[in-house]
């Protein structure tokens, strides 16, 4: 963990000539994308104060290639941390389908063979009162882990923003949109959002577990249902929601498919 953070905030370091290869308006599955902002720059009213760089990392040996190159260390360091953070994800999501009652590896396969990694560099913010770091949002995930070394992050609870202070070597979770379907609505998405900071830069690395494959079918667990929990969802598949969610913010994208 330690090691990864270094590597990532020394790439964000590098001369901006060495990063330009990576910058894209769109997110590319065949190389790593470098934005500000937004990847969608052009098309956002405001934009988030965050350098972004993201990439695939699964498997990491087929997508490797296509990750930095420089700093010299970034492929071997973050190797090891995809294949740490893929270990714990499914871990958790293990521990998740014993608590909803589900049969053992239900979120295995396609469900959650889609892993993206993505490091957020907030740099000081002289005036952190005229901007955000990023935007309120849900994850359109399964789940994602974060690492984070300053505090910024902030969930909204009960009607407040509470801020999430960083712990020395922890991961912090939080439940992706997917996972609230998949639970029909017991495991609630969690809406959060990143501040700015005057004093320090801030660096995050956050792993999103996805499904893999556009056509998996998102739904409510057959196990959770019953007479009195009827299903309130309907059955979707993970391209629809994606573009769905590309026309719509927020929570109008999960209530496109709301019964």
């Amino acid at each position: 963990m330690e090691g990864s953070m270094e590597v990532c905030k020394e790439f964000f370091n590098l001369p901006a000539e060495e990063k330009e290869e990576y910058v894209s308006d769109e997110i590319s599955y065949g190389k790593a994308w470098l934005y500000t902002g937004t990847v969608k720059y052009d098309a956002e009213k405001n934009q988030n104060w965050v350098d972004g760089l993201g990439h695939l990392c699964y498997p990491v040996e087929e997508t490797i290639n296509s990750w930095p190159n420089k700093p010299p260390r970034y492929r071997e360091v973050i190797a090891e941390y995809a294949v740490g953070s893929k270990k714990l994800s499914q871990m958790i999501l293990e521990l998740i389908a014993q608590g909803l009652g589900l049969e053992k590896g239900y979120f295995a396969g396609k469900l959650s063979d889609g892993h993206t990694l993505v490091v957020n560099h907030y740099p000081k913010c002289p005036d952190p009162s005229l901007t955000i770091g990023l935007k309120e949002h849900h994850d359109p995930t399964v789940l994602t882990t974060i690492q984070q070394n300053v505090c910024g992050l902030h969930l909204f609870v009960n009607g407040k923003w509470l801020a999430v202070d960083p712990l020395p070597n922890a991961i912090f979770v939080i439940n992706g949109y997917q996972l609230e379907v998949i639970s029909n609505g017991r495991l609630k998405s969690a809406l959060h959002r990143v501040v700015t900071n005057a004093e320090a830069d801030r660096t995050t690395i956050s792993y999103f577990i996805n499904p893999g494959d556009g056509e998996s079918v998102i739904e409510p667990a057959k196990a959770v249902l019953s007479d009195g929990n009827p299903p309130k969802f309907r059955a979707f598949t993970y391209s629809e929601f994606i573009k769905k969610k590309m026309e719509v913010d927020g929570e109008s994208a999960l209530a496109a498919f709301r019964l």
